[in-house]
C-alpha cells in the first residue's frame, strides 16, 4: 500500500489555477485569500507541458486568447500557439515551436474546435465552480462561484473565506433553479 502512495506522489503534483507568481505581483488583488490556496492534482509531465506552453496565465486568460485566435480565423495549433506567445516572446527556433506543438498535442489530443479545447481547460486546469473575470491589465476584476460545481470537501472552506473576507456589499447572490452563484466584486470606492 505504501509503495502505491509513493508511486502516485512521484507522478502527480499540485497545479495552482491562480499561480503563486501572479499572486506575488498583485494580479489576484483582493481575491488572493479566496483564489490562491486553490489547487488541483495534476500529472507531472502534463503539468510541466502546461506551464511551458501557457507560462503562468490563468485558465480564463488562456480561454480568452484561444477564443480570440478562433475569432480571427487562426484555428490550427501552430496559429493558436503563435497568438498565445506573441506578447510573451518573439518566435523562437524551430525546435521550440515543435516542443510547443508536442505539448499542445499532449494536453489537447485531437481536440480541434474551440468548445472542445475550452472544455479540456475547464475540466483539467481551472478550479471547478470558480471562474474569474480578468481585466485587460491582467488583474482579476471579479470572481463567480458556483456552489453546485465546487468539490463538496472544499465548499465549506470557500464559503467561510468568502463571507469572512468580503463584505456583503461585495457579494451578489444569484439564485438559479438548481444552483446558487455568488458574484464577488471589489468594494466600490465612494465618489
Amino acid at each position: 500500500m505504501k509503495s502505491a502512495r509513493k508511486k502516485i506522489k512521484k507522478h502527480y503534483n499540485f497545479h495552482h489555477p491562480y499561480p503563486t507568481s501572479r499572486a506575488k505581483n498583485g494580479d489576484l488583488g483582493v481575491f488572493k485569500p479566496l483564489l490562491h490556496p486553490l489547487t488541483r492534482k495534476a500529472q507531472i509531465p502534463k503539468h510541466d507541458l502546461w506551464h511551458n506552453l501557457f507560462l503562468n496565465l490563468f485558465a480564463e486568460e488562456i480561454i480568452s486568447k484561444i477564443k480570440k485566435s478562433f475569432d480571427e480565423g487562426k484555428e490550427s495549433p501552430a496559429e493558436i500557439i503563435s497568438c498565445l506567445k506573441a506578447p510573451a516572446k518573439k518566435a523562437g527556433p524551430a525546435r521550440e515551436k515543435q516542443e510547443d506543438l508536442t505539448a499542445w498535442q499532449e494536453i489537447f489530443g485531437c481536440a480541434r474546435d474551440f468548445c472542445e479545447i475550452e472544455k479540456i481547460i475547464l475540466k483539467n486546469w481551472a478550479y471547478p465552480g470558480i471562474m474569474a473575470r480578468v481585466s485587460d491589465n491582467g488583474k482579476i476584476a471579479e470572481a463567480l462561484i458556483s456552489l453546485k460545481d465546487i468539490p463538496s470537501d472544499k465548499a465549506g472552506k470557500i464559503i467561510r473565506i468568502m463571507f469572512k473576507r468580503y463584505q456583503s456589499a461585495q457579494i451578489t447572490p444569484i439564485i438559479l433553479e438548481k444552483n446558487i452563484l455568488f458574484k464577488i466584486s471589489p468594494k466600490k470606492s465612494p465618489k
